[in-house]
C-alpha cells in the first residue's frame, strides 16, 4: 500500500476516519481522483499529522472527501488514499518522494473513484447535477428530454440523461486537470461520478448505468483532443511528453503504438482532423500521417461501430518507425506506412459550407477521368489539414480509398519529393 492511507473504519460508520501509516503492509485500498478547487480546506501538515493519526472527524472533511469515505465504506474496503491527507503538504521532501510514487498509487489501487463533476472539494460527488424540476397541474402531460411523462401530482423531479456518453465524460471539470490523464490510464478500474450518471471503466470494458460501452480508442482520443491543444515549450517533445501515458495504455490494452496512433486501430486513427485548420507548416520530426505533425488541436473522426464503412479497402504492406534512441522518448528518425489500394485523381473545390471553423471542400473527379471534360458533380467532401494560399479555391489531389462499402472514407494525399503524404 502507499506510505499513508486513510483508515475509514467499519462499514457502518461507527468509527471516525484516521490517517494510517502502512509501514509497507499489504492490503486493498481505494484511490480518489478529484479537483481541489481554489484551495483545499483540510490537509495534512507537519503540525497536524499527529492529530490526523488519532482521528479525522467526518464533520471536518469537505463534502467530496466525506462522500469518498462513504463510497469506500459501501465498497467494504478499509483504506482510502487522498493526496491532500496522505502527503505532508508543507514538506517539500515528502511531496517529492510521494509524487514520484503517484503512478504506482493509482496503478495498484483496487479501484479509483473519481469526483468528475465537482469543481472543488466543497461540491461533493454523490448528488446528481442534471435534474429538471417541472411544475404542472394535476393529470398534466410533460414531454422533455427524459421522455413523455404522465404527471398526476403537482411537482416531479425528472432525471435528464445525455445520449452522448463520451461527451458526458470529457466535458466534466475533472477531465481538465493535467494529472488526471495519468490517473485515468494507470488505474485498473475507475468509477466516475459524473453530473448525470455513473461511468465504469476497466481494462476490459466501459459501461454507464444504461449499459452503453466506450471503446479504448475513445478514451485515448479524448486525451489527445485535450493534450494537442496545450502549449509545449519544446514542440519536439510532443510525443515524448506522452510516453508514460502511452506505455500505460499499451500495457492495459496490449495494443502497439505508432507515433501517437495505434496499430490495431490504424485505419480509424488515420482519420484524425484538426479542430481548426492552420496555415502553420507541419512540425519537423514527425510523420505526416501522425497527428503530432500538426501544430494545433486535433480530434478523431467519429465512426459508428458495425457500420459497413469500416471494411478496409487497403492492404498494409510495410510500416517503418525508427527512433534515434529509446522508443517513445527519443526523436523519430524514420516513419512511413506503405499501403496498396485504389487511388482516384480528384479536383477539390472550395465549398460555401462551413462546419464551425472548418471549410468544406467538394471532391470531384479530375478532368482526365472524363473524356468530356471536367465533372461538376461532387462525389464527396473533405476537410484539409491546413489552410491553402489566399485566393486558391481549386486543388488537385490523389484520394486513397481506405474504407468503404457504399459510402467510402478516403484520405486526401499530396506529393512531397515523389512520395505521397497525408
Amino acid at each position: 500500500m502507499p506510505t499513508r492511507v486513510i483508515d475509514v473504519g467499519a462499514p457502518n460508520g461507527s468509527e471516525e476516519p484516521r490517517l494510517y501509516i502502512t509501514g509497507g503492509s499489504r492490503g486493498s485500498y481505494v484511490a480518489l481522483s478529484y479537483c481541489w478547487g481554489n484551495s483545499q480546506s483540510l490537509t495534512t501538515t507537519k503540525e497536524s499529522i499527529h492529530s490526523r493519526i488519532q482521528q479525522i472527524p467526518m464533520t471536518t472533511l469537505p463534502k467530496t472527501l466525506q462522500d469518498a469515505v462513504t463510497v469506500t465504506r459501501k465498497l467494504r474496503i478499509r483504506y482510502l488514499w487522498i493526496d491532500a491527507l496522505c502527503i505532508i503538504q508543507d514538506s517539500r521532501e515528502d511531496w517529492e518522494a510521494e509524487s514520484e510514487k503517484m503512478a504506482i498509487v493509482y496503478e495498484y489501487a483496487y479501484i479509483t473513484i473519481a469526483a468528475a463533476f465537482a469543481n472543488s472539494t466543497q461540491e461533493g460527488m454523490l448528488q446528481r447535477k442534471n435534474i429538471l424540476r417541472v411544475s404542472l397541474s394535476p393529470n398534466g402531460t410533460c414531454a422533455d428530454d427524459a421522455g413523455n411523462l404522465q404527471l398526476n401530482d403537482a411537482e416531479y423531479h425528472v432525471e435528464f440523461r445525455s445520449s452522448n456518453l463520451l461527451k458526458a465524460f470529457i466535458t466534466e471539470p475533472l477531465t481538465g486537470r493535467a494529472w488526471v490523464k495519468q490517473e485515468q490510464l494507470l488505474s485498473r478500474r475507475i468509477l466516475y461520478f459524473t453530473r448525470d450518471r455513473l461511468i465504469w471503466i476497466c481494462r476490459e470494458e466501459s459501461l454507464d448505468e444504461h449499459g452503453r460501452t466506450r471503446l479504448p480508442r475513445d478514451l485515448w482520443w479524448s486525451n489527445i483532443l485535450d493534450y494537442s491543444g496545450r502549449l509545449l515549450s519544446y514542440k519536439a517533445d510532443k510525443l515524448s511528453a506522452l510516453a508514460g501515458i502511452t506505455q500505460a495504455f499499451q500495457k492495459n490494452t496490449g495494443n502497439y503504438p505508432l507515433a501517437g496512433l495505434w496499430l490495431e486501430d490504424l485505419f480509424h486513427d488515420l482519420f484524425w482532423v484538426p479542430t481548426i485548420p492552420t496555415s502553420r507548416p507541419p512540425l519537423e520530426g514527425f510523420p505526416s500521417w501522425s497527428w503530432a505533425s500538426m501544430d494545433g488541436e486535433v480530434m478523431a473522426t467519429e465512426f459508428k461501430d458495425g457500420d459497413p464503412t469500416f471494411d478496409p479497402r487497403v492492404d498494409v504492406l510495410d510500416i517503418k518507425l525508427s527512433w534515434s534512441g529509446k522508443p517513445l522518448v527519443s526523436a523519430i528518425t524514420e516513419g512511413s506506412i506503405e499501403v496498396r489500394g485504389r487511388l482516384i485523381w480528384t479536383e477539390c473545390v472550395l465549398s460555401s459550407c462551413n462546419f464551425g471553423s472548418r471549410r468544406e471542400w467538394d471532391i470531384q473527379l479530375a478532368p482526365k477521368w472524363h473524356s468530356g471534360g471536367p465533372s461538376e458533380d461532387s462525389i464527396g467532401y473533405c476537410f484539409l489539414d491546413r489552410v491553402g494560399p489566399e485566393g486558391v479555391s481549386r486543388r488537385y489531389a490523389w484520394c486513397l480509398m481506405v474504407m468503404g462499402f457504399g459510402l467510402c472514407q478516403v484520405l486526401v494525399l499530396e506529393s512531397v519529393d515523389g512520395s505521397a503524404t497525408r
